[in-house]
């Protein structure tokens, strides 16, 4: 692994709990030309006391302390202040094997480099999944096959990637401050699609924490038309890949499908919600007939319940919608 720096952006939110194993957990790194930007976001427990002090203890650790204006805020402020060529991004309650940084193995050549992690319930610390890859170099114009295979775009998670600073200035990539919900996977997304090289290794070196009733940056109930907007960003940045239309076509299916969840989420959250019933269905009419080009490849495992949702979404009937909305959250709900 070359010499180069790495810049370690990390929202900070009411986190005292587990702050101090993040923060050692990367002190303690076999690869030490590092630097860490610690975005203490408005925390209202003692988070902001231990990035002040951890600050004191290594100059590598850098604190910007702000107003709550959530997590999108808190990582692009991060990203202004860095000084390392690559870039990379660690939740607060999450902690990091000692040799993570090492195992990115950065060279000058790789625009994007990728490893796994691992999800552990918290508090019993039991694990839930790895999830990692196997040794390869991914090339997005002319593998489409290996990406597919490897189901790289469903990979959303900011974490376990380092980005290239080059890449992110001279596009402009930032996380889109207006919504809270699958913000990683679409800035993932807006990355993919000014870069060739990926960097695919087998090690797994990030420990994911799955918190029951977490107070973290991610942890909140998200509005009908977050979930509605958060969705249509997704959909808007997949099709913009420029290699999407050369993927095999059951992944486009597979693909789409998955950003189009959110819609899903927000119609059960309409009728959650006090709203009157008859504007209830307005807006969840509205909602899933928005795009009838997503509905097209939205796939159930069942091709004989698929074929009918797409005809009863395309013949535009609030009957046949409620039937799609019924059908699909006994899909996506019940797993």
């Amino acid at each position: 692994m070359s010499n180069l720096k790495i810049s370690i952006i990390i929202p900070v939110y009411n986190v005292e709990k587990y702050l101090a194993q993040c923060l050692n957990s990367i002190l303690n790194q076999t690869y030490t030309d590092f630097e860490v930007i610690l975005i203490d976001d408005g925390s209202q427990d003692n988070s902001g006391t231990i990035c002040d002090e951890f600050a004191i203890k290594d100059s590598r650790i850098h604190v910007i302390h702000q107003m709550n204006a959530g997590v999108s805020v808190a990582r692009n402020n991060g990203v202004k202040l860095t000084t390392g060529e690559w870039i990379t991004f660690i939740d607060p309650d999450d902690w990091v094997d000692t040799n993570f940084l090492e195992y990115f193995n950065l060279s000058e050549e790789c625009e994007l480099s990728i490893q796994g992690l691992r999800y552990l319930k918290t508090p019993e610390q039991s694990l839930i999944e790895v999830r990692g890859f196997e040794d390869r170099e991914l090339f997005l114009f002319k593998d489409f096959k290996d990406l597919a295979s490897t189901n790289l775009l469903l990979y959303g998670t900011v974490c376990c990637k380092v980005y290239n600073k080059k890449i992110l200035n001279r596009y402009h990539i930032r996380f889109d401050e207006s919504i809270s919900y699958h913000e990683d996977h679409i800035f993932f997304l807006k990355y993919l699609q000014h870069i060739n090289h990926v960097s695919l290794h087998k090690e797994v070196g990030y420990n994911y924490r799955i918190i029951s009733a977490g107070t973290s940056l991610s942890s909140k109930v998200h509005s009908w038309n977050m979930l509605n907007d958060s969705s249509n960003i997704m959909i808007k940045e997949l099709l913009n890949l420029p290699f999407f239309k050369c993927l095999p076509s059951w992944y486009q299916r597979q693909m789409t499908t998955y950003c189009m969840r959110p819609k899903i989420n927000a119609c059960r959250a309409i009728f959650d919600t006090n709203i009157d019933n008859d504007l209830n269905k307005v807006e969840a009419f509205n909602i899933i007939t928005q795009d009838k080009a997503m509905i097209r490849q939205y796939y159930h495992p069942d091709r004989l319940i698929s074929r009918l949702q797409k005809k009863c979404l395309l013949k535009g009937y609030w009957a046949t919608q409620l039937f799609f909305y019924v059908q699909s959250l006994k899909h996506i709900f019940q797993k």
